[in-house]
């Protein structure tokens, strides 16, 4: 989309989630992966577990007694 006439590559949504019913979530997850295929970057940050299994690419956060802990997991193209 364009906002004041500049196009937006690169969007993140935090926490957008956690209060959407699965049909919503098919929704909103069915628009995001429209706006990838036209070679925008979308970033999601959640805690809803379903997500994990439904992108294609996660880098997971958790933390440890030792600080912060990343996991990457790349899928490839579904």
């Amino acid at each position: 989309s364009c906002a004041g006439g500049v196009r937006v590559e690169t969007m993140f949504i935090d926490e957008g989630f956690g209060a959407l019913d699965q049909q919503a979530i098919d929704l909103a997850l069915g628009a995001l992966e429209t706006l990838r295929s036209t070679g925008r970057a979308i970033g999601i940050i959640s805690h809803v577990q379903d997500l994990k299994e439904r992108i294609r690419d996660v880098i997971e956060v958790t933390s440890t007694p030792f600080g912060s802990k990343a996991t990457v997991s790349v899928r490839g193209e579904h």
